[in-house]
Formats: C-alpha cells, sequence, structure tokens
C-alpha cells in the first residue's frame, strides 16, 4: 500500500542524507517515480498534508480528512507505484489512511472507524510549537538558527575557552576525521527528532538547523560547536 511505499522514501533519504552525492542520486531517484505519474503524487502530497496539518475545529478536520480519503479512493485505479524496498518501520498516520483507503472489506468497518477518529484527533492536536522533544532544549535549536548563536559562546567561562583552544590546534586531518563522525552523528539525531514531530514550525526549524550544519566550515571552532550540540543531544 501507499504508506509503506511513502516510508520507504522517507527512510531512504535519511539514510543517506549525510553524503550528498548518495542523497541527490537518492532523491532523483526516488522523485522520478512520482513524476511518471500524476495519482502517485497526489497520493504523496495527500498523505503528507494529514501528516502535518492542524486544525482547531474538529468538523473541519473531519471534513478535510473525508475529503481526501474520497478523492484518493477514486484515483487508486490510477495509482502506480515504482519497485522500492519496504523498511520495517512503520508510520502509524499512513497506515490508518492506508486502510481506510484500501481496506473496504465489512470486516474492517469497525477498525476503520477507529483509525478515522485517530486521524482527527491527530489533525486537532493541540497547538505546541515549542515541544520539540523531552530530551532537547529548545534553546540549542533557537540558537543555532539564530544571529545569537556566536554571542553565546562571546561569554565562555575559562574552561570552555581552554576546551575551545585545544580544538583550534587539532591537526587538519584529525579535524576532518572527527568533524565527520560528529556530523554524521548529530544529524542523525536531528533527523530522528523530524521523525517524531509533526508541528510545522519544529520541522522548519529543524531543517534551518540541519542546513547551518551541512554548511559549516571545517575548523576548529565548527567542530567545537557540533560537539557541544552532540553532548545536549544524548
Amino acid at each position: 500500500m501507499f504508506g509503506k511505499y511513502k516510508q520507504s522514501i522517507t527512510n531512504k533519504l535519511v539514510s543517506t542524507y549525510t553524503n550528498k552525492k548518495l542523497f541527490k542520486k537518492s532523491f532523483h531517484s526516488l522523485m522520478n517515480g512520482l513524476r511518471e505519474n500524476k495519482t502517485s503524487r497526489e497520493f504523496f502530497i495527500l498523505y503528507g498534508e494529514i501528516e502535518n496539518k492542524r486544525f482547531d475545529d474538529t468538523q473541519l478536520a473531519e471534513e478535510y480528512l473525508s475529503v481526501v480519503i474520497n478523492t484518493l479512493k477514486d484515483k487508486k485505479s490510477t495509482l502506480k507505484m515504482p519497485t522500492i524496498k519496504e523498511g520495517k518501520k512503520e508510520n502509524k498516520i499512513y497506515s490508518q489512511l492506508d486502510s481506510l483507503i484500501f481496506n473496504e472489506s465489512v470486516k474492517s468497518l469497525e477498525q476503520n472507524l477507529r483509525n478515522k477518529r485517530s486521524l482527527v484527533k491527530h489533525l486537532t492536536r493541540p497547538e505546541n510549537p515549542l515541544k520539540i522533544n523531552e530530551a532537547v532544549s529548545t534553546s540549542i535549536l533557537s540558537s543555532l538558527v539564530s544571529s545569537k548563536f556566536n554571542k553565546k559562546y562571546e561569554s565562555l567561562s575559562e574552561e570552555e575557552k581552554k576546551d575551545l583552544k585545544k580544538y583550534m590546534g587539532i591537526n587538519k586531518k584529525a579535524l576532518q576525521e572527527e568533524f565527520t563522525t560528529s556530523k554524521k552523528e548529530v544529524m542523525g539525531k536531528l533527523q530522528e527528532l523530524k521523525e517524531s514531530n509533526t508541528d510545522k514550525e519544529v520541522l522548519n526549524k529543524l531543517d534551518s538547523v540541519i542546513g547551518q550544519i551541512d554548511t559549516q566550515s571545517l575548523d576548529g571552532v565548527s567542530l567545537y560547536k557540533l560537539n557541544k550540540l552532540k553532548e545536549e543531544l544524548k
């Protein structure tokens, strides 16, 4: 069903994110499959909309969900999905949509009522843009995507200054190796945060953080900042 296909695309892109060349190749390969079939693109977009949208009005949420389900039901006969290895990780929202759209058996009536209720609850979830993850401080991400980031390090303690000085003295080879390792670990943790959140503001902030890390220059200061973030993300 389409939910597993969409999740497989996400898994593939996340797994290749730290390798620009491989990520670009995977992205174009996966997107080509969507470009070849208009219905596939529409499924991809609307599954994403259900995952990320939020309504204050329950009735509006119910109506929107019904329209999406009926629209995709009408189009499912023309849906074509390229062959792709399915991942083991399941997205609950996608699975519920799959059941509502593709499983019309009388035996699934009760389960689909529960699926619809669950999706409406998701669409009307409380707005909490500051909640990213209990294990992660919002201020960390905020500082990384604002001009205040460097100011934060102007008031380092003597111990922190000594620590930073060590980073400045690392030879180029060691710097490259540690930077690559730390960057891969931090990117992985940030991607995990993206997968566990649905709030658009949080997702945009995480994307901004990932973008900034991806374009950081290779030097001691950047490695120091990266490792500080890695500690906070543990």
